[in-house]
């Protein structure tokens, strides 16, 4: 008869090794806490004021690094708690807070230095009367000023970051993911961490009769990052009507066909920049009118650059994104001066791919002088540079491809149109 096997019960640390302060760790500590207070602007040597005693006092509270979980209540799978874990302890491993002198990374800052500044914090009050009372209030205010997680924060390099990672997880037609605050004690130390707590807010879905046909919508919402209200994307009436003075407040909405359509021909951006941008270029109110009469919101990028087009209609107090049209498409006014430059049609650019962004990074534009002194002409050069936001590795691969055999020849629409589709 098989023996019955006793599940291993995980050996408990002890409590007295958890506040143990070593050597190294003293010293450690001691280097990261001078590096602490040159971070926010104070001297050094006010470490120094503290004697041996205070400052294996504020040592033993240990501090861990920031700790991931799902906020109660809000579902997010596993999988993306332990990659946002993994990819936040790189970031705080290798990147550094403040100036590049200091050579404080963020992980030392959110563990020793955090810990430092949260004790002089918490106990200035209860040190009034000994001597370096003080030095305990002057620390405590520039933490109560620089802590407030406001736009002064030391840690806006780190809440951004996480933005970003979370936003590449975010989908308007699926769920958008945040993250909320908690400082607490560790489930298996006698230490204390900040919980960054993910959100995840279930898209809301709604139905709208357009072209007498029922088409799903997503109601736009920017993720909360550090707060529990949910934030909509609504728009004021006047940002919409021409000659309207309300500030009646309209809701945003975004068909799939859109969703579908940006995830296309923005194909060089990520789900996160495709957010951003959306949600920006929609706030600013910038509108053009199509040559069907439509309008549309002009979509752009950091730089302010228009790398696309967003036609909607209103419809029960609500705004609806229709589709995403790129900016060379006949029907806006810079793809009409385009084609009316080049002499072509709207098969000829989707034929070569010029609906798409990536089409402007594997284009070789030199060797296409008639296609390259367009793009000059109609200020359009920006499409051939990279767009995205944050800097990728990419490994660029630039060919004439089908469009020399648009652009370099002098035969009729029809006859390059009937030669590429048979040889495509």
């Amino acid at each position: 008869m098989a023996k019955s096997r006793k599940k291993k019960k995980t050996p408990q640390r002890s409590v007295k090794k958890d506040y143990e302060v070593t050597k190294s760790f003293f010293d450690k500590f001691s280097m990261v806490a001078r590096k602490t207070l040159q971070l926010m602007e104070l001297d050094p040597a006010l470490y120094d004021r503290f004697t041996k005693k205070q400052k294996m006092e504020m040592m033993k509270a240990k501090f861990a690094p920031p700790h991931f979980e799902a906020k109660p209540g809000h579902q997010v799978p596993r999988q993306y708690i332990r990659e946002v874990q993994k990819r936040s302890t790189e970031f705080m491993e290798h990147i550094g807070i403040g100036d590049p002198a200091l050579k404080l990374s963020f992980y030392d800052y959110l563990t020793m230095g955090s810990q430092f500044g949260t004790f002089c914090c918490a106990s200035y009050k209860e040190k009034q009367h000994c001597e370096q009372a003080g030095v305990y209030k002057t620390i405590a205010d520039q933490v109560n000023l620089l802590e407030d997680f406001g736009r002064n924060t030391l840690m806006k390099d780190y809440f951004e970051f996480l933005r970003q990672l979370l936003g590449h997880l975010s989908q308007f037609n699926y769920r958008m993911y945040g993250f909320d605050l908690a400082f607490k004690q560790t489930r298996t130390r006698m230490m204390f961490a900040h919980y960054i707590q993910i959100t995840s807010i279930e898209c809301e879905k709604k139905a709208f009769i357009i072209h007498d046909k029922k088409r799903p919508a997503y109601r736009i919402l920017i993720p909360n990052f550090i707060e529990s209200k949910i934030n909509y994307i609504n728009i004021q009436s006047n940002k919409v009507f021409e000659n309207s003075t309300s500030t009646k407040l309209l809701k945003l909405y975004i068909q799939s066909h859109a969703l579908f359509r940006m995830k296309e021909r923005l194909d060089t951006l990520t789900i996160y920049e495709k957010n951003i941008y959306l949600i920006y270029s929609v706030l600013s109110g910038k509108k053009i009118r199509l040559s069907n009469g439509r309008e549309a919101f002009e979509m752009s990028d950091a730089a302010n650059h228009i790398i696309a087009y967003l036609p909607f209609v209103v419809q029960d107090g609500c705004v609806i994104i229709l589709s995403v049209l790129p900016v060379i498409n006949p029907n806006t006014p810079i793809g009409k001066k385009l084609c009316e430059t080049l002499g072509i049609t709207k098969e000829e650019l989707e034929v070569c791919g010029m609906d798409k962004l990536s089409y402007f990074l594997s284009t070789d534009f030199d060797k296409i002088p008639r296609l390259k002194q367009a793009l000059e002409l109609n200020n359009l050069m920006y499409l051939t540079k990279d767009l995205c936001l944050y800097e990728f590795d990419r490994n660029i691969q630039r060919s004439t491809g089908i469009s020399a055999a648009v652009f370099q020849t002098q035969r009729t629409h029809e006859e390059v149109l009937s030669e590429i589709a048979e040889r495509y």
